[in-house]
């Protein structure tokens, strides 16, 4: 009988791409698959985003991995970027095998398709190491499939079953807590579920993220499809969103059919609703709970690989599964109360730090000179009733949130009312202004890397100028502070900062009960512990970037933080940089010993807890 196997065939029975170790070998496979089988080829290549594409050719052409670590730009240290490309090298090695010596008669991507009829296969990457993105968490899923539909994640499922490998599920992996998956070292693989092709979801160095900016706005498909359900009495709606679909999808057709809102979301529009109901993210208001609480139905695929559906109907069940951290299964569909659309009158001020959140006075003794000296120019009357507008601000608005960059004699507080009915709305922020976000915060993290060179030089002078100019770009701008109003669509005022994905952070942040009504005394607290902190390590500023502050209600969901919180909670949390990851682990555990500190405020002990998607 004639030999019919093909060259590259040949080539793998007289050599086992798995024992293939040597740098040369590895090339000269890949170089084999090139030259004699083109169509084989560009289909490894599919396989891969466009800048995993581009180290696999300049390795191909002769480039070595010391050399491809060391020049391909990358915010990871030398031996890790190295192991990282290692690692896509033989993943195409790993797609060679599977595409030429079928699994069972069929490949993985014939196993695993978005429709019954086997015409559209799931996008499939080998070899994709997993990075968070913070960076705090790195790991090797076995293969990571971005399914299209329902259909296609049951079929991942099914696969993952039938091979023994665990799942997880990712967006755009904004979580810095090891919520997505096993670390390499574990012996059980796992198959990553990414909602987002890896091209939207992967911050790539040297290339910004402009989900914000419409360019994804064409992509459509089953998981991220959104569809209103049933009307509700006081205008609102249920509406049904896919688990892939971002806050941008949801902000531009709220905007769009101008109907309906949600009542509360995160600043960030690049994040998935499955990845922000699965931790329970939050808002700001203390008339708002969490966005797990907005959940009226929700569906996923289980461990057996079928559809099931959890509603209101089912009681407590569903305050169990509407924050599910991913352990229910894969949530694929979410139905989530709106409220009629409403207009947000904006009223965003710049106040000096001891007026806009005056410190306890216990505290006052202890305030760098500073800001003791802009303490001691107000008289005791005055003290008070800037302590009355705080609250005021905090119980009453709609919306209440406060920024503090280290350093800065300014507080910036965004907190607002709804303007009246009928009420015009502008488009905010314009387009121009949302490029400029974009292209501020991809420069900041462009410069991480000099930074990190640089943390050293001159640390709260760096950390000073960074302040003065974050503070400059928010609203009212000009040296004269005149206050601006803005009216706007809730969506957009809820998403008023865009662009901020091109940024990485460390973040940590935890939810403190309010133990009183009407007295917000354990917030004020809170919020100076945090300020004396930053000033006690000025010499090696540790945290460069804001101190927040958001006031919410209680929750109703099981496992959220906010939940029995019966006046209310204060979320609050430090942020830096990445670049500063070596002195941050230090400072934040300092911090969260200064706010766990407050558990005996009163009595019995404040149930202090951490935000699940955060650091903790």
């Amino acid at each position: 009988m004639a030999d019919t196997a093909t060259p590259v065939e040949a080539l793998l029975q007289r050599s086992n791409p798995f024992d293939i170790t040597n740098e040369q070998d590895r090339r000269d496979l890949l170089q084999a698959i090139k030259k004699t089988d083109k169509d084989l080829y560009e289909e490894i290549l599919k396989r891969y985003s466009p800048s995993q594409q581009k180290l696999l050719h300049e390795f191909v052409n002769g480039h070595s991995l010391d050399h491809l670590a060391k020049e391909i730009p990358c915010t990871l240290p030398t031996n890790v970027a190295y192991q990282q490309i290692l690692d896509i090298v033989d993943g195409a090695k790993r797609t060679t095998l599977t595409l030429t010596r079928k699994e069972e008669g069929k490949t993985i991507q014939q196993l695993i398709t978005n429709d019954k009829d086997g015409k559209n296969p799931v996008l499939t990457y080998l070899g994709a190491t997993f990075s968070n993105w913070g960076k705090t968490v790195h790991n090797a899923p076995a293969y990571t499939c971005v399914p299209e539909t329902v259909y296609g994640v049951q079929g991942v499922v099914q696969y993952a079953i039938d091979n023994h490998y665990g799942v997880r599920v990712a967006g755009y992996r904004h979580s810095w807590s090891s919520i997505f998956g096993r670390d390499a070292g574990e012996r059980k693989k796992f198959i990553l579920i990414s909602t987002l092709n890896l091209d939207r979801a992967v911050l790539v160095h040297g290339k910004a993220n402009t989900e914000s900016s419409g360019e994804y706005h064409e992509w459509n498909v089953d998981l991220n499809k959104i569809e209103e359900k049933k009307k509700l009495p006081n205008g609102g709606c249920l509406v049904s969103v896919g688990c892939a679909t971002t806050n941008e999808d949801l902000r531009l057709w709220c905007i769009k059919n101008n109907k309906y809102t949600l009542p509360l979301n995160v600043i960030m529009v690049e994040i998935t609703f499955g990845g922000s109901n699965a931790p329970i993210c939050h808002g700001a208001g203390y008339n708002t709970k969490t966005l797990s609480d907005l959940v009226e139905e929700i569906e996923y695929v289980d461990a057996k690989a079928k559809v099931q559906t959890i509603t209101r109907n089912d009681g407590d069940f569903l305050s169990a599964a509407s924050g599910c951290f991913g352990l229910l299964g894969v949530v694929t569909r979410l139905t989530l109360r709106l409220d009629k659309m409403t207009i947000a009158r904006m009223e965003p001020k710049k106040l000096p730090v001891v007026e806009a959140i005056p410190p306890p006075a216990d505290i006052v003794e202890q305030l760098p000179h500073n800001l003791k000296s802009s303490y001691d120019r107000y008289k005791h009357g005055e003290i008070q009733e800037f302590v009355k507008e705080f609250e005021r601000r905090a119980i009453k608005d709609y919306y209440a949130e406060w920024f503090w960059f280290p350093f800065h004699d300014q507080v910036w507080i965004n907190s607002w009312s709804l303007a009246e009915p009928g009420a015009e709305a502008a488009n905010y922020p314009s387009e121009a202004e949302i490029s400029k976000q974009i292209q501020d915060s991809f420069a900041l993290e462009i410069f991480q890397e000099s930074l990190r060179k640089t943390r050293d030089t001159k640390p709260e002078e760096t950390t000073r100028s960074f302040s003065k100019k974050a503070m400059e770009s928010l609203p009212p701008k000009g040296s004269d502070g005149t206050d601006s109003v803005i009216n706007t669509q809730l969506p957009n005022a809820l998403h008023f900062r865009r662009g901020i994905q091109n940024a990485r952070v460390r973040d940590l942040e935890v939810e403190i009960p309010i133990p009183t009504p009407d007295n917000l005394d354990i917030v004020r607290r809170a919020w100076w512990q945090a300020i004396l902190l930053v000033y006690d390590n000025k010499s090696t500023c540790p945290m460069r970037m804001p101190l927040e502050m958001r006031i919410t209600g209680s929750s109703d969901v099981l496992m959220a933080p906010q939940r029995s919180n019966k006046y209310g909670t204060c979320a609050i949390e430090v942020l830096t940089p990445v670049f500063m990851e070596e002195e941050w682990e230090s400072f934040a555990q300092k911090m969260l010993d200064k706010w766990m500190s407050l558990r005996t405020y009163s009595t019995p002990n404040l149930n202090i807890r951490p935000h699940w998607a955060k650091e903790w």
